[in-house]
């Protein structure tokens, strides 16, 4: 019987892992350029103000109405600046779940633990020890809350289907708070490193450390000084150490890494002249080709892989969610973001 079980239970993992790896491929697959004007409206100011920073950073600033600037490369090193500019929007996803969770745990301490957590570094004077102001006030409630007589449904989207289906309000609060919790260990464990670090890391804006942790992370540098004005995603990330930068993006699944690299396929092979003849034949990319393009529609592209890859870690994150909860599959592909095109079926 057991056997039996385990074999059942097996069975089960392995449907999961399908379903989740069709729906992020579906994304990549289906996913278009015209994104980029949806995702600049609805996304937070300080995420695309990061993306376009990178993207100028990486290309220059001359202006386009005056300046032809072409871009020649291989096939090969496209390739892999495709791959690390989407998993560098998958950080700066990750990034922004702590930067926003972080002001939401302040936003509710009392005004002298929001103020001690905020101003002080390690070693200062008068320092508590990391988390002890969200112990504090975490400490008058005992986690969770009695569900007794709530009644009703809610109304979730479900990718896979493309269909609304019921959830229950008491199940859909149960997921609300594994949602909550998660994010809540994951802010803190990254406010406790950036507190034992700061002092150490300030300089990590300037000279070989940045483009250290970004080769660590397989991102692009996103450590150079940023434009005028402080942009909160950039400011956390020159907080952390390598190591740090590294974690936002070491826990990728490999379902969101395969789509990543189906996403660069079809890019290649419809930017190489020769690779949809190659494709349709049966062959593969040449990786020697040499590839052309202007800079504005190689800052656009790059642009687009930062969204597509912010997109992933989107779903990666409301499909484990529903598995923390037991939700069907599929039921929490991207809704909830403010930018609806930006994930298929919202």
């Amino acid at each position: 019987a057991d056997a039996g079980a385990g074999g059942a239970a097996g069975s089960g993992d392995a449907a999961a892992r399908a379903a989740r790896r069709e729906m992020l491929m579906r994304y990549v697959r289906e996913v278009d350029i015209d994104v980029l004007e949806a995702f600049s409206e609805a996304a937070p100011a300080s995420v695309v103000e990061a993306m376009r920073t990178t993207v100028a950073n990486m290309l220059g600033t001359l202006p386009p109405a005056f300046f032809d600037v072409r871009v020649a490369t291989v096939a090969e090193n496209l390739a892999q600046v495709m791959f690390s500019v989407m998993m560098t929007g998958y950080m700066f996803r990750n990034a922004q779940y702590r930067v926003e969770l972080s002001k939401s745990v302040v936003g509710v301490l009392p005004e002298s633990q929001g103020r001690s957590r905020v101003q002080t570094t390690p070693g200062e004077p008068g320092e508590s020890s990391p988390g002890s102001a969200s112990a504090a006030a975490q400490s008058a409630y005992a986690p969770g809350a009695q569900k007794q007589g709530i009644e009703g449904d809610v109304l979730r989207w479900n990718l896979e289907h493309e269909r609304a289906e019921a959830m229950s309000a008491e199940e859909y609060i149960h997921l609300l708070e594994a949602e909550v919790a998660a994010l809540q260990r994951e802010v803190e464990e990254g406010r406790q490193q950036a507190l034992r670090n700061s002092r150490s890391q300030r300089a990590l804006s300037s000279g070989g450390a940045g483009a250290a942790a970004a080769a660590a992370a397989g991102v692009v540098d996103v450590f150079q000084s940023p434009s005028p004005g402080v942009n909160d995603i950039i400011e956390y990330l020159q907080s952390l150490e390598p190591a740090g930068v590294q974690e936002l993006t070491a826990g990728a699944s490999d379902e969101v890494l395969g789509a990543m690299n189906i996403f660069v396929q079809r890019l290649l092979e419809t930017t190489a002249p020769a690779a949809s003849a190659a494709a349709a034949a049966g062959g593969g990319l040449d990786p020697g080709e040499t590839l052309e393009t202007s800079a504005t529609d190689l800052a656009k592209l790059l642009y687009w892989l930062m969204i597509v890859g912010y997109g992933l870690r989107t779903m990666e994150v409301r499909l484990d969610m529903d598995k923390l909860v037991g939700a069907p599959d599929g039921g929490g592909g991207g809704g909830g973001d403010g930018w609806g095109g930006a994930l298929p079926g919202v």
